[in-house]
């Protein structure tokens, strides 16, 4: 990737070109680098001074827009928002509805993460009347299974269930395989909290399948995860459930992501907690620990597991000591 942002950048600097191939390049250079705030900044920037030059309103809301979903993969979702409603201010006066679809759909992804859960379904429902009228059903299913998300957190049974059913079944006719895996991932997150572990874990093997079969890594970790959970709640299942903890573990150690060795080591020790594996469950807590730098509730959970092992293995001033460290965390 940074071999192709190298090249364009390249092309930017070397050759003479219009304004709308210099628009083409600043978009693609902020798509391929979200991960990389400073350098979104610096290009959408450089796109921004062109659009205010052009008089074009759609390319601002354009840069904008890269400029929110950069901070929002950052975690800066307050300063995402900012950005996103400058960017939709722009795409109304420009009448480009299609964009202000897109960021209505981002206003109400960052909305969710902030817990905003009222707000994120009125920036989701105002996208996905778009994408129905549009016929645009990728982006439709997008929205339906977000919306089921909204009512899943909101407790809203009927209406979670409605949402997700109608967008794995408009994903299936449609051959939209993203959207299926997204799909079969939620639905198989939504019946496990209804206790329909059964269900549950059907929906999440088809959607590691799909993941798989499209070799989307990330998504195909997080099923993996899940699995191990599903897996993990029948003294029968618990050895299929370390089979995908480890998986889930192997990935991480690939991509090198403290939180994301954190998460697989945490899931290890809560493993090896139900199966009362308790030196094997202290050393992977211990490394879970290892990994974790900023997550407190994790930590919190964590530090009890260890509690827990070091009881039972009868360490009692390592337990004591466990003891005090989860009391300053709470």
């Amino acid at each position: 990737a940074q071999t192709n942002v190298d090249s364009l950048i390249n092309v930017l600097e070397t050759q003479k070109l219009t304004s709308q191939e210099q628009f083409a390049l600043y978009e693609k250079i902020c798509e391929i680098s979200l991960h990389d705030l400073e350098r979104v900044i610096t290009y959408a920037k450089k796109g921004l001074s062109l659009a205010d030059k052009e008089k074009n309103k759609s390319k601002a809301s354009s840069f904008n827009e890269y400029i929110g979903r950069s901070y929002n993969n950052n975690r800066k979702f307050d300063v995402a928002i900012t950005y996103y409603k400058k960017a939709l201010e722009q795409a109304v006066k420009a009448a480009d509805v299609e964009r202000e679809a897109s960021i209505n759909m981002n206003l109400g992804g960052v909305n969710f993460n902030l817990d905003e859960y009222a707000t994120a379904l009125e920036y989701y429902m105002n996208a996905l009347a778009f994408y129905e009228n549009s016929n645009n059903m990728r982006q439709y299913v997008r929205g339906l299974y977000n919306v089921g998300g909204i009512y899943r957190m909101l407790k809203n049974i009927t209406l979670a269930e409605q949402y997700l059913e109608k967008a794995l079944t408009i994903a299936i006719e449609q051959n939209d395989t993203i959207g299926m895996t997204k799909a079969y991932y939620d639905l198989g997150a939504f019946y496990f909290e209804r206790g329909k572990v059964d269900e549950a874990q059907d929906y999440m093997l088809k959607s590691l399948e799909w993941n798989r079969l499209i070799g989307n890594k990330a998504s195909e970790a997080s099923c993996l995860q899940a699995l191990s959970v599903m897996y993990s709640i029948s003294v029968d299942s618990r050895d299929e459930a370390e089979k995908y903890a480890e998986e889930y573990l192997h990935y991480a150690e690939e991509l090198g992501d403290s939180a994301i060795l954190s998460s697989a080591w945490r899931t290890l020790s809560n493993l090896f907690r139900e199966k009362e594996y308790w030196k094997e469950c202290e050393a992977a807590a211990l490394k879970a620990l290892d990994f974790n730098t900023t997550d407190i509730a994790s930590k919190t959970s964590i530090t009890a597991t260890l509690l827990v092992a070091n009881i039972f293995l009868e360490n009692k001033e390592k337990a004591i000591a466990q003891a005090d460290a989860s009391e300053k965390q709470t």
